[in-house]
C-alpha cells in the first residue's frame, strides 16, 4: 500500500491512514511531502525506530522519486 502525504497536516495525514494499513494486515510505502523537511525528518526517525524496513518503507525525495529495493 502506498500513502504520500501533502504539505499540510503532513503527521496527520500520514499516519492516520498507516493505522489502517497496519492494521489490515498490509506492508506499507510511506512518501511524505518534499515541502515539509521539518516534519518529514521527525516523522522519518519515529518510523525507522519502531517498524522493521520489511513491514514499513519510508521514501524521501520528490515526486518523481523511484524506489529501487
Amino acid at each position: 500500500m502506498l500513502i504520500i502525504g501533502p504539505w499540510n497536516y503532513p503527521m496527520q495525514l500520514l499516519f492516520t491512514p498507516l493505522v489502517g494499513a497496519i492494521s489490515a494486515g498490509n506492508c506499507v510505502v510511506l512518501k511524505p511531502s518534499e515541502l515539509a523537511p521539518a516534519g518529514a525528518a521527525i516523522m522519518k526517525k519515529i518510523i525507522e525506530e519502531i517498524f522493521d524496513k520489511n513491514y514499513i518503507l519510508y521514501v524521501e525525495g520528490d515526486g518523481a522519486v523511484v524506489c529501487r529495493r
